[in-house]
């Protein structure tokens, strides 16, 4: 395991995040054996973040303890994280649909504004660490804006429920390659295109196959590596 520091609270969220990108990029495999004090001292942080964050990550399903032995990544924790992101492509798919009902001026502007960012990044043709921080920002604020303009804050927090491991696929897939970035600035210019026609249907279904089709693009990298 490569070392990691912490840098900001809340530390168990910060943990949780950093144990689920091992997760989806093949650090940690299926029955591998985790311990809270080797991913204490790995990240410079006590045991109390460390069992927090096992305790949420249990919660998900993707770790599993058993008593007197420990705490262990489940079999099916790569399944639990690609059924939670075509969850999470139904509901984004939903806030789609309302967008492009009620989205605001401001909001659209908002969400092109964020898109014209990425193209530029996308446009240098290269993936350097500065650009994949950008290109996420412009990603977030997309996506953010985009459920917002749903104007249903009881659908945002269903959707904000899955903001961990949403973040920590979306993080892989924009660390890694200029061409899956590119990919992606064309469908977010789809959906939005969408969404400023107030085509409901379409939007909700091109954003539930960004979804879908990020989640097993980043979890196959590692299947293909095996």
């Amino acid at each position: 395991m490569n070392s990691r520091i912490v840098e900001a609270i809340p530390i168990r969220e910060q943990v949780a995040d950093i144990i689920r990108k091992m997760i989806v990029n093949g650090e940690l495999k299926a029955d591998q054996q985790i311990s809270e004090r080797e991913i204490s001292q790995m990240l410079m942080v006590s045991t109390t973040p460390v069992k927090e964050a096992f305790r949420v990550l249990q919660s998900e399903g993707l770790l599993y303890s058993i008593p007197r032995k420990g705490s262990y990544i489940s079999k099916l924790s790569r399944k639990n994280i690609l059924q939670t992101v075509f969850m999470r492509g139904a509901l984004e798919g939903v806030a789609a649909f309302f967008a492009a009902r009620n989205a605001t001026y401001n909001e659209i502007m908002i969400m092109e504004e964020a898109l014209n960012c990425a193209g530029e990044l996308v446009d240098k043709a290269q993936l350097t660490s500065e650009i994949a921080v950008r290109l996420t920002e412009n990603n977030n604020l997309f996506h953010s804006t985009l459920r917002s303009a749903s104007k249903n804050t009881y659908l945002v927090g269903l959707i904000d429920n899955m903001r961990s491991i949403d973040q920590s696929i979306r993080s892989v897939a924009l660390t890694s390659t200029i061409d899956e970035c590119i990919r992606a600035q064309k469908e977010h210019l789809a959906i939005l295109k969408a969404v400023k026609e107030q085509n409901s249907e379409k939007a909700e279904q091109l954003i539930n196959a960004h979804v879908r089709r990020v989640g097993i693009y980043v979890l196959a990298m590692e299947d293909q590596e095996l």
